[in-house]
């Protein structure tokens, strides 16, 4: 691979904002393709995003880890989904808010973990975390 193409390729990562932008571009050019644009983005974001952990619980070498954080990996998640088909079957509005804040949450931490990963100056780390929040 070229040195062109990783840099471009590490600019997405590190500055993950061009999705939004790409997503609010379609959604206010073609508004009638706003079931096929939120199907298309959970289909290649959020799906990938959660089929990526699926390795880390089939792997045999983690059955230990797993064990000893059974409440974080394994109940936390199922009291998530239970809270999430209640949530939107009995009070929709108010979930919709609490589910937008948390992924608002999660995104953000995400986002600057990743950015982590590909510095180890302190300087670029805290520019990073300003320019993410």
């Amino acid at each position: 691979m070229n040195n062109k193409y990783l840099n471009t390729e590490f600019n997405l990562v590190k500055f993950p904002i061009i999705f939004p932008i790409i997503y609010g571009i379609i959604l206010y050019a073609l508004p009638s393709f706003e079931i096929y644009l939120i199907f298309f983005t959970i289909l290649f974001l959020a799906e990938t995003h959660f089929g990526a952990t699926w390795p880390f619980f089939l792997n045999s070498a983690n059955n230990m880890f797993i064990k000893e954080n059974r409440l974080k990996l394994i109940i936390f998640p199922i009291l998530i989904i239970i809270f999430c088909i209640f949530g939107y079957a009995f009070f929709k509005p108010t979930f919709l808010l609490i589910f937008f804040a948390a992924n608002i949450y999660h995104v953000t931490r995400q986002s600057f973990g990743v950015c982590k990963l590909y510095t180890r100056n302190n300087n670029e780390t805290k520019f990073q975390e300003l320019i993410i929040y």
